[in-house]
C-alpha cells in the first residue's frame, strides 16, 4: 500500500511527551516520522530506507517503538530492520499495543524491553539504569524484560503522578513543520473545514476515563487524570507562538466529565485571545453525562469552538446497556438539537455488532440516524473487538476468536460476528446497514470553480503521486454560504468530473458532499 500523507492530527502525542521527558533528563533525542515521505512505492520500502538511513546517521544508544494493536506488522518489520543493521541496540516498545496485551505482544515481537502504561518516568529510569550498567529491572515499575530467555514483568503499579508535572510534549524531533504544512491537506475533514489553509495542532488535556464501555480498550484504569486549565493554557501559548496553528484538536476521548470544565476552558481561551491575539478554531470530544447546556456551548463557540462529538454507538437502549455506555438516545437527540441551535458541528459514530445486536436493535439505530443525523458529522461502521476491551475477552471466551496469533495476523481485516445471529444473517444485516446509510440522501453540491492551486509548494505538487492541491469554490446546500477551500485530490478524477469528498460548512456546520470538477482543463504540474 502506498503511504499517504499523515498530518499532525494523527500524530501519536505519547512520543512527543517521551521525547520531552528524556530531554529534560539530559538526553539527546532523535525522531523518525516516515509518514511524511511519499517518494517510495510502498510503505515497506519507505520504512526500510528511512529507518536504515536514520540508524546510520544517528547511531542511537536506545530505540523506542510503539503504537496501537493495529500497528503490529509495522512494528514487527521495524524491529527486524533494526536487528539487521544495529543488532546490539536495545529496543523498547510501548503504547496501547503493549498496555492492552503486554505478555502476548512482548513475546511475539521480542523487543528487549516493554513499558506498560505511561512511559515518561519509567523510560528515563531504564535509560539511566543501562547507562550505569545495572540490570535491576524489577525495580522499575510496569517494565517487561528478558531474564535467561524468559519474559518477566516487574510489579504493576498505578501512576498517580499529576499530568501537570510532565514537561510539555516536544514535537521538534518528528518533522513537525511538514506535518503542520503540506500534510494538513488530508486531515480528517471534521478537523479542517473551517479553514481554507488549515494548520492543525493537537493537545492532550487529560488521561484516562471513568467509564467502562465494553468496546473500549481503556478498561484497566478508571482514573480520570486531568490537567489544570492554567497548565493547558501555558502549553497552548508555547505551541501558538512556535507554530502559529489555526485549528486545535483536543485529542482526549473525554475532554470534560462535566460542563464546568468546558466553561473554565472557554473562559481561559477568551482571555488568551484578548491578551495574546490567539486566532484558532478548536474541537473536543466528551460523554453525554457532561450535561452540556446551551449557555456553556455558546460560551465555547465564542471562544472558537466549532465542533464537538459524543460517543453515540447505538440508539437502541438494549445495545447501549450491553455496551455499558450509561447513556440514552434522548441525550444524543438533545445534543444534536443543541448543536443546531448554537450552530456548531456535532459528530459521532454508530457501531453495529454488539453481542446484543439484532435486526430490531439495528433498525432502531437506523431510524434514529435517518431522522436526526443526516446533516451531522455522524459515521456508521461495525464494532471491533480490540485487545484491552471487554469484547476482546468475550470473543476469546466464546471461541469467536479461536487463535490469537491469527487474530493479530489479520487485525482489522476480519469482521467478527459477536451477535447471536447466524453468520449469513449477520452478513446480510451489515450489508443492509451500509446500503441504507449510503442511500439516505446526504446533500450533494457541485463546485462553481475548481483549479489546481498555483501557489502549491513543490512537495505538494509532486509528492503524492497523481494527487495535487486544488482550489475549490462552492456553496453550502444548507445555508448557501460561499466556501473557498483547498483539497488534495486525484487529478484525473477531477478532470473526469467524478471526484467527490465529504465536508462541512464553516457557518452552519452541517455535513454535505462536494462533487469536484475542473472549471476548465488546467495544465497538470
Amino acid at each position: 500500500m502506498h503511504p499517504a500523507f499523515l498530518s499532525n492530527t494523527d500524530f501519536p502525542v505519547g512520543f512527543a511527551y517521551i521525547a520531552a521527558a528524556l530531554k529534560q533528563a539530559g538526553h539527546k533525542v532523535f525522531g523518525l516520522n516516515p509518514n511524511n515521505d511519499t517518494r517510495y512505492e510502498s510503505a515497506q520500502e519507505l520504512l526500510k530506507a528511512r529507518l536504515i538511513q536514520s540508524l546510520i546517521e544517528t547511531n542511537p544508544h536506545m530505540i523506542g517503538l510503539g503504537g496501537l494493536s493495529t500497528d503490529i506488522h509495522f512494528i514487527a518489520d521495524a524491529i527486524q530492520i533494526i536487528r539487521s543493521v544495529r543488532p546490539h541496540i536495545p529496543i523498547v516498545c510501548g503504547g496501547g499495543i503493549i498496555t492492552n496485551d503486554a505478555e502476548y505482544v512482548f513475546k511475539r515481537l521480542r523487543p528487549d524491553f516493554c513499558i506498560i502504561g505511561d512511559a515518561e518516568r519509567a523510560l528515563v529510569q531504564l535509560v539511566e539504569m543501562l547507562e550505569q550498567g545495572s540490570a535491576l529491572f524489577d525495580t522499575i515499575p510496569n517494565l517487561g524484560y528478558w531474564h535467561e530467555g524468559h519474559a518477566r514483568f516487574s510489579p504493576r503499579l498505578r501512576n498517580d503522578e499529576p499530568v501537570d508535572s510532565y514537561p510539555f510534549p516536544d514535537y521538534e524531533p518528528f518533522d513537525i513543520n511538514s506535518m503542520l504544512g503540506e500534510h494538513a491537506l488530508v486531515t480528517r475533514y471534521q478537523y479542517r473545514y473551517t479553514r481554507s489553509h488549515p494548520v492543525p495542532m493537537t493537545l492532550v488535556a487529560a488521561r484516562g476515563c471513568p467509564f467502562r464501555c465494553s468496546f473500549c480498550v481503556n478498561n484497566d484504569d478508571k482514573r480520570y487524570r486531568f490537567r489544570s486549565i492554567g497548565n493547558i493554557m501555558a502549553e497552548i501559548r508555547v505551541l501558538y507562538e512556535k507554530y502559529h496553528f489555526n485549528i486545535l484538536i483536543i485529542l482526549d476521548e473525554l475532554f470534560a466529565v462535566h460542563r464546568d470544565r468546558l466553561q473554565q476552558f472557554a473562559t481561559a481561551l477568551l482571555e488568551g485571545r484578548a491578551r495574546y491575539g490567539w486566532d484558532f478554531d478548536w474541537s473536543f470530544q466528551t460523554h453525554a453525562s457532561a450535561n452540556i447546556d446551551q449557555a456553556t456551548l455558546q460560551l465555547a463557540k465564542q471562544a472558537g469552538c466549532f465542533f464537538f462529538s459524543y460517543g453515540i454507538e447505538s440508539a437502541s437502549p438494549t445495545v447501549l446497556a450491553s455496551m455499558n455506555k450509561r447513556t440514552q438516545p434522548e441525550q444524543i437527540e438533545a445534543a444534536l438539537k443543541l448543536a443546531e441551535q448554537v450552530q456548531v458541528g456535532f459528530g459521532g459514530n454508530f457501531i453495529f455488532g454488539d453481542p446484543a445486536e439484532t435486526f430490531q436493535t439495528a433498525l432502531e439505530s437506523l431510524e434514529f440516524y435517518k431522522k436526526h443525523c443526516l446533516y451531522a458529522h455522524v459515521n456508521v461502521g461495525s464494532v471491533h473487538p480490540y485487545p484491552g476491551s471487554r469484547l476482546f475477552d468475550y470473543c476469546l471466551e466464546q471461541g469467536i476468536i479461536a487463535d490469537k496469533s491469527k487474530y493479530y495476523d489479520n487485525i482489522d481485516q476480519v469482521s467478527y460476528n459477536m451477535t447471536r445471529l447466524p453468520q449469513q444473517e449477520w452478513v446480510r444485516l451489515m450489508t443492509e446497514i451500509m446500503q441504507f446509510t449510503s442511500q439516505c440522501g446526504v446533500p450533494v453540491v457541485e463546485t462553481k470553480a475548481a483549479r489546481q492551486d498555483p501557489g502549491a509548494t513543490e512537495r505538494e505538487r509532486h509528492g503524492n503521486g497523481n494527487r495535487s492541491p486544488w482550489e475549490l469554490i462552492f456553496n453550502c446546500p444548507h445555508c448557501s454560504h460561499g466556501i473557498y477551500t483547498r483539497m488534495l485530490l486525484v487529478n484525473e478524477e477531477v478532470l473526469q468530473a467524478y471526484a467527490s469528498f465529504v465536508t462541512g460548512c464553516p457557518v452552519c456546520h452541517k455535513r454535505f458532499i462536494v462533487k469536484a470538477a475542473a472549471s476548465e482543463r488546467p495544465d497538470l504540474y
